[in-house]
């Protein structure tokens, strides 16, 4: 079963000023995936938050290429008008 990271990440303007976060809980994406990034192992996130799974990984490495696809593709936009 193929779980897509919107139903396992939200965002609410009422949880941590509308941070992304694993749905249910108060764990921001980018903290999870910078601990992971930086090393840190796979255990001590699952001792700390045993509902976490490969698949809210999954999720949050999806979340963040989709953010980086939408800001190249801003980015890249030539129509827009850059000068003041």
């Amino acid at each position: 079963m193929t779980t897509t990271h919107s139903s396992l990440i939200h965002r609410d303007p009422e949880v941590i000023g509308g941070v992304a976060c694993f749905f249910g809980s108060r764990l921001p994406v980018t903290a999870l995936l910078a601990c992971v990034d930086a090393g840190y192992a796979w255990e001590r996130f699952v001792a700390s938050w045993p509902w976490l799974t490969s698949a809210h990984l999954e999720a949050a490495r999806g979340r963040c290429a989709d953010s980086v696809r939408t800001l190249n593709s801003t980015c890249s936009d030539t129509s827009a008008d850059w000068s003041d």
